[in-house]
């Protein structure tokens, strides 16, 4: 016979504060033995654990609920709870932020070689477009989905701030209002500018020619424009758009004007030998902390 404890596993686990949030519980009288560890770490319990803690103490006599208690430990545990809770927010901020990387799908035009001419095989200026649009399922879904995760933390209490969105639903869109941490919006402010696209020119092996990198150009309003992305207009001033520059890289028209979406223009220098080699484009989205999105490969029609 063997006696053994089995920690579960971290999903599962949370803090006492994530517990009140997530179940919409008052707090109970429950020692600091049971909410920081020696260290002064927050402790993570499952939900059945803090059940069973919180059914105790919340039941506790009134004579029990009377015993001295100190200035001090009154406030530590306030601001661990207040700080526990303001981890969780952070941390949906990053998570709906990395679910929405995979809500696009691109289309690449067909390379261009600009300038008037070419003084060299090994300098070939190439410039392609890339247009960048929503999925309907993020489109429709996403604010919804921000509200029933942000919902739990709405308060209007101290250090917090508005932070509003749009949500989708039974054919309509609707303003929704949170008043959320300031840390938390911050966060959420400081990683959709670092979202980029990148551009990959391939060989016939799918071995890379040419890359460049561009910002996606978003912000912490860009949710918004999820449900009604911006309308594209490619003219430049005195010059029109050419047919062979309105042709998708696999062939038929990219419909650049009027599109709704992301554009984008790269750039490039090819040698011949490379521009002979190139059959394949891949675009992806590129996320804060490098988590690479969506991702599309395009190839010219009778080369699959």
């Amino acid at each position: 016979m063997e006696w053994r404890e089995e920690s579960a596993p971290n999903a599962k686990r949370m803090s006492y504060a994530e517990f009140l949030a997530q179940e919409n519980l008052p707090p109970a009288p429950i020692p600091d033995i049971y909410l920081v560890d020696e260290d002064g770490n927050v402790v993570k319990n499952t939900r059945n654990g803090w059940y069973e803690i919180q059914s105790i103490y919340a039941g506790m006599a009134i004579s029990e609920r009377k015993a001295p208690t100190y200035p001090g430990s009154r406030l530590l545990r306030e601001v661990q709870l207040e700080l526990a809770v303001k981890q969780k927010e952070m941390q949906v901020m990053q998570d709906l932020y990395e679910e929405a990387l995979d809500g696009f799908w691109f289309e690449v035009g067909l390379p261009q070689v600009t300038g008037t001419n070419v003084n060299s095989p090994q300098t070939v200026p190439v410039t392609v477009d890339v247009l960048m649009h929503v999925k309907s399922s993020l489109q429709k879904n996403y604010g919804e989905k921000m509200r029933k995760r942000l919902e739990p933390f709405d308060n209007p209490g101290r250090d917090r701030q508005r932070f509003g969105f749009i949500t989708y639903k039974r054919g309509y869109f609707n303003p929704v209002v949170l008043q959320l941490s300031s840390d938390a919006i911050n966060v959420w402010n400081s990683l959709w500018p670092q979202t980029q696209v990148r551009l990959r020119l391939l060989d016939r092996d799918g071995h890379p020619i040419a890359e460049g990198i561009a910002s996606a150009g978003f912000t912490g309003a860009t949710c918004n424009d999820f449900v009604h992305p911006p309308e594209i207009t490619y003219q430049p001033t005195f010059r029109y758009l050419m047919p062979n520059e309105d042709r998708k890289f696999e062939g038929g028209k990219l419909n650049l004007n009027y599109s709704r979406g992301w554009y984008f223009q790269f750039n490039f220098t090819l040698s011949l030998a490379q521009l002979g080699q190139l059959e394949a484009a891949e675009v992806t989205l590129i996320g804060a902390d490098g988590t690479e999105g969506a991702r599309s490969i395009t190839q010219v029609v009778g080369n699959r």
